[in-house]
């Protein structure tokens, strides 16, 4: 075997494959030429922050991601503006950040796309003084977060998410958004049960639009649905079966910095993880971080 390339291996173990995915993460990285020459295993009671801060010091060619999207968007966010390339392999239940990136699911095929793609710069999203990958949510989707279980997601896959949401909704109630840019020239004004505000391209395992991107320095924000629950589970079924509109549509609002403010303090989460209530400040950092993938259309 002719080693191609080295790198740094992060498996987060409590993932929906991680224990099973280990052995076939480095089997396939054995066979494609890729040479790990340290492995962090990701766990309960470990130290994410400071386990990449030590990868860091180390500065691999290569750090391989393998974990779902909370992880992953953790891990990205530490490594903004740094020299060392990043791979994902994802292992998660909906793996939206990947989906944006057009990374296969089938770990062969992510460990091959690795040895095959030079690095692109991608975007970050800020959330206080969090980055994120993906999508930030507020109201229900933040629920959901938290309510949804380990065994719901091995039993039930991405329908977990469904279920636990339709119980969620019942005890939800709809609240005022008020959404202003940086320099307080734009004030939009709504009333809904759930907010995304988002950098990558897919949400719950759907494509937000037809041409949202993660190298365009912007943000996406929009609602689904509007004050009744019925209404918001119609949206949310066209939201997952209906055609999908231009970034540019009247239902979306792009922006670069803005301030959301809720008439009462909102759970949201970052990628599937809990995070602080409304009111929140979100600002876009263009080409942070450098991922290898496959730049094609609207990726």
């Amino acid at each position: 075997m002719n080693i191609m390339h080295r790198a740094s291996l992060l498996i987060n173990l409590d993932s929906r494959q991680g224990k099973k995915a280990y052995t076939e993460v480095m089997r396939s990285c054995q066979a494609r030429g890729i040479e790990i020459t340290a492995t962090h295993k990701m766990g309960k009671g470990v130290d994410l922050y400071s386990l990449v801060r030590s990868i860091k010091r180390t500065q691999p060619e290569l750090l391989i991601v393998a974990a779902g999207d909370g992880t992953v968007s953790r891990v990205v966010g530490y490594m903004e503006e740094s020299s060392i390339e990043i791979g994902i392999i994802p292992l998660g239940t909906t793996n939206n950040f990947a989906r944006s990136l057009g990374i296969p699911f089938v770990i062969e095929e992510a460990v091959a796309l690795l040895t095959q793609c030079s690095a692109q710069k991608v975007d970050l999203g800020q959330v206080g003084q969090r980055n994120f990958a993906n999508v930030v949510g507020i109201g229900i989707s933040a629920l959901v977060a938290s309510n949804v279980t380990g065994a719901q997601k091995h039993r039930w896959g991405r329908l977990a998410y469904a279920f636990v949401g339709l119980k969620c909704l019942l005890q939800h109630k709809p609240f005022f958004v008020t959404v202003t840019d940086k320099d307080g020239e734009l004030e939009l004004h709504f009333e809904t049960h759930q907010v995304i505000i988002a950098n990558g391209r897919y949400h719950a395992g759907q494509a937000i639009s037809a041409d949202a991107r993660v190298d365009n320095h912007e943000l996406i924000v929009f609602p689904i649905g509007g004050r009744g629950r019925i209404n918001f589970i119609i949206q949310t079924v066209k939201f997952y079966i209906g055609p999908r509109k231009s970034a540019r549509h009247a239902s979306y609002l792009i922006a670069r910095d803005i301030k959301i403010h809720t008439s009462t303090p909102q759970p949201s989460e970052v990628d599937g993880e809990h995070f602080d209530p409304t009111p929140l400040s979100f600002c876009v950092k263009g080409g942070a971080v450098q991922i290898r993938y496959k730049k094609r259309g609207f990726t």
